[in-house]
């Protein structure tokens, strides 16, 4: 039987949904263990893994998270990329949301939204740390896309996993409330001057209303999976009270200041997303003189999250990714406006997206010239004139463009030429926010210090357990309490590990972990080795050409602590020697 033209077509777009879900899910799953745990994903990881082994651990707000990770490790065992499984598997299915938004969006702009979201830095670092940011994030999304597509079931059961992922949910429902009542008040303000019916002909609504029996269908299958996911299958019934906790947690929030500087949650959005939004201010403004009631929601919903994550004192630059997805809504609208099916069959808007993107990259190399040149006035202001010349000149081309052949052929060539550009750009930001950059990159979507030489640590414990018994975690490590790294502790899980608050002078354990700087006073002989466990960037007092040089090299001052790892020395193969066992 031979598909009509409709069937093709849908085919071919439900396609490149899941081709845009599948490089999501390649991108956040590539090496995701290859990063050693920060003391946040630390915290977590600990917890989970107390519940695969059976005992009974004090439950954190993200019951969720913690559930299903810890049946990640009864399964699998523990490890740095179970730990982030979860996270990174909803992430790249947060991809498949606009699918459940075509008609409000418009296929066009929902396939670029797709694929906006499989690249965009935020949502790829997020995705892949450990944690409920993402997750509740990616659910409430999934939830509401088959609540738009009429599959309650299936909503109300993403819906009640989703209000498993902690504070972070309470965060995303509030700004949806805030949206609701700011969307029904502007929809009263405008009812006298645009009538109903014609705003509802030319602008499908974002907000339908779908009747009571549906809700109460939705409801019931969240209730059903807010029950099961949050008790592990009845297995753990203290999920529903961390549950509640998440609640009390969010509360406290409004009187606990953030982890991370108020400034840097506007710097973030404009050194990760001048794309998004440079395209999303031009589509907001169009679609309010247009009064476009999907424009304007998603407008007041990248508006409303963007200014929670601003007043909320516990503020995490992961907060940003609620804005991000309305954002790259109101981009992916704007630039399908552009999106033509002869668009590569003009030379003409070829030739002017070729130049576009020409004079982009040479504003590029110029701007890696100039992070370089502030030592050096004169040859900085050459560069400066360059820059304002390469404006100047690409200012011309277009104008010339525009007698040549018409306004439209230029614009087009700057739309699209600009695109190309910073989607590049975008991409690599992405790629250094994932934690793949080697090395290992600062980034502003790190909320906690990197615990650097984590390897080179398990494998010096590795090998001194192997030469002294045989087995690689055989070896019995004290440390003291006064360290408190979750990092480190989950780094050393599989070794019996004592925590003391002090080491008695009688005892000689095979191998110690002190603070650097700390004394080892003990009768017997040690050799020490230092390891960064703590690699900070300082962002503050941060100059321009400071800025500059982060963002085209990545570099920036930071601040290291470090440990020692002090090894018996019988337990090397020339133990007999005698050896100083002062710091090194």
């Amino acid at each position: 039987m031979n598909m009509t033209s409709t069937q093709r077509r849908f085919t071919s777009i439900q396609a490149l949904f899941w081709l845009a879900f599948l490089i999501a899910l390649v991108i956040r799953l590539i090496d995701l263990g290859s990063q050693p745990l920060t003391d946040l994903e630390s915290k977590w990881a600990l917890q989970a893994a107390g519940i695969a082994q059976g005992s009974k651990p004090l439950l954190g707000g993200q019951p969720a998270y913690l559930l299903l990770t810890a049946f990640n490790f009864f399964i699998f065992g523990t490890s740095n990329f179970m730990t982030r499984f979860w996270p990174a598997v909803v992430g790249a299915g947060l991809v498949l949301a606009p699918a459940g938004f075509q008609k409000q969006l418009g296929r066009k702009a929902a396939i670029l939204l797709a694929f906006f979201l499989v690249f965009d830095p935020g949502l790829l670092a997020v995705s892949r740390m450990a944690g409920s940011q993402m997750m509740a994030a990616g659910f409430t999304g999934l939830c509401l896309a088959a609540w738009y597509t009429r599959r309650y079931e299936l909503a109300g059961f993403l819906g009640g996993v989703a209000l498993l992922c902690g504070p972070a949910v309470w965060f995303g429902g509030l700004g949806f409330g805030l949206m609701l009542l700011i969307h029904k008040y502007t929809k009263r303000r405008n009812a006298e001057p645009v009538a109903k019916n014609e705003i509802d002909a030319s602008h499908p609504e974002l907000i339908p209303d779908h009747g009571k029996n549906n809700l109460r269908t939705t409801v019931v299958w969240g209730a059903a999976s807010l029950l099961l996911v949050g008790t592990m299958g009845f297995l753990v019934p203290n999920g529903l009270s961390a549950w509640a906790g998440s609640i009390a947690e969010f509360i406290a929030g409004w009187g606990t200041p953030g982890i991370v500087p108020l400034w840097s949650l506007p710097v973030t959005l404009l050194v990760y997303l001048p794309l998004g939004l440079i395209l999303g201010l031009i589509g907001l403004v169009r679609g309010i003189f247009k009064r476009d009631q999907v424009a304007k929601t998603l407008g007041i919903l990248a508006g409303v999250f963007f200014f929670l994550a601003l007043v909320y004192p516990a503020h995490k630059t992961g907060d940003l990714i609620w804005m991000l997805v309305p954002l790259w809504g109101l981009a992916a609208i704007e630039l399908g406006r552009y999106l033509e099916s002869n668009l590569l069959k003009s030379p003409e808007i070829v030739i002017a997206t070729l130049v576009t993107f020409i004079f982009m990259v040479f504003i590029w190399l110029d701007l890696v010239s100039i992070s370089s040149s502030f030592n050096d006035p004169a040859i900085l202001k050459s560069r400066l004139f360059l820059l304002l010349g390469a404006f100047l000149v690409l200012i011309l081309c277009m104008l010339l463009f525009s007698a040549l052949w018409n306004e439209r052929i230029a614009w087009l060539g700057i739309i699209w030429g600009g695109t190309i550009a910073l989607m590049l750009y975008t991409v690599s930001a992405g790629f250094n926010a994932t934690g793949l950059r080697s090395p290992f990159s600062a980034e502003l979507w790190q909320p906690s210090a990197q615990f650097v030489q984590a390897d080179l640590l398990k494998n010096t414990v590795v090998e001194l357990s192997t030469w002294r018994r045989g087995q690689t975690k055989d070896l019995e490590i004290t440390a003291t309490n006064d360290l408190n790294s979750p990092a480190l502790q989950w780094l050393l899980r599989d070794w019996h590990v004592e925590q003391v608050d002090a080491l008695s002078l009688e005892t000689s354990p095979e191998l110690v972990v002190l603070p650097q700087g700390v004394e080892l006073k003990i009768s017997s002989a040690y050799r020490g080795q230092n390891f960064i466990v703590s690699k900070k960037p300082i962002w503050e007092g941060l100059t321009l050409d400071g800025w500059l040089r982060w963002i085209v090299y990545r570099k920036i001052p930071e601040q290291t602590e470090s440990v020692v790892l002090w090894a018996r020395n019988d337990l090397f193969l020339d133990g007999g020697a005698v050896l100083d066992s002062a710091a090194p």
